[in-house]
């Protein structure tokens, strides 16, 4: 009689579904002979190193990105929402998802209602909104740019300023509010 071998073989690989990072596992169980038993690691090892994992679906994001940083320097411009017009904070980010086919509520306080809420400001990923509440106390006064990336994010500030691109400084920071994910 051959000497049984107890094969368990799991291979793991990231695969992105939606906006969330998981793991595909491929796991094969049995007994097999001495004499199959190297056979199958080979197969089995050959099948995984074959498979590629698809990319990431981050060209979306980068393009709503890429659109509002075209309107780098353009002017803040209170219910602005286009080149010509100039823009204010929620017109910017409501312009650039509508370069690529998304309809986004007109103002900041709609705009927080729209896709999955990010509540912390370090898993923000390119395209994300990201809001912060300007007010003192209970009140509430958002204001919305869109991440970039590399802690760094665009937004149209306030009249008399032009669209810019600004790093996540801890006064930023103090006044995150939320982060919503449109594109997964």
């Amino acid at each position: 009689m051959s000497a049984q071998f107890q094969l368990i073989y799991i291979c793991f690989y990231p695969y992105p579904i939606g906006n969330m990072k998981t793991r595909h596992r491929l796991a094969i169980f049995g007994t097999v002979s001495a004499k199959h038993y190297i056979s199958m690691i080979i197969m089995l090892a050959a099948v995984s190193c074959a498979f590629v994992p698809p990319a990431p679906r981050h060209g979306q994001a980068v393009a709503i990105v890429d659109a509002a940083q075209s309107q780098l320097g353009a002017p803040y411009v209170l219910g602005g929402d286009s080149p010509q017009t100039g823009f204010d904070c929620s017109g910017l980010v409501k312009w650039a998802y509508a370069q690529h086919g998304f309809n986004l509520p007109r103002t900041a306080n709609q705009q927080i209602n729209s896709g999955r809420r990010i509540a912390d400001i370090d898993q923000l990923k390119p395209g994300d909104l990201i809001f912060f509440n300007l007010a003192e106390g209970d009140r509430r006064q958002l204001h919305v740019g869109l991440y970039v990336g590399a802690q760094t994010f665009i937004h149209s500030p306030r009249a008399g300023k032009h669209i810019e691109k600004t790093r996540l400084s801890d006064w930023w920071r103090e006044h995150f509010y939320l982060g919503r994910r449109i594109v997964y």
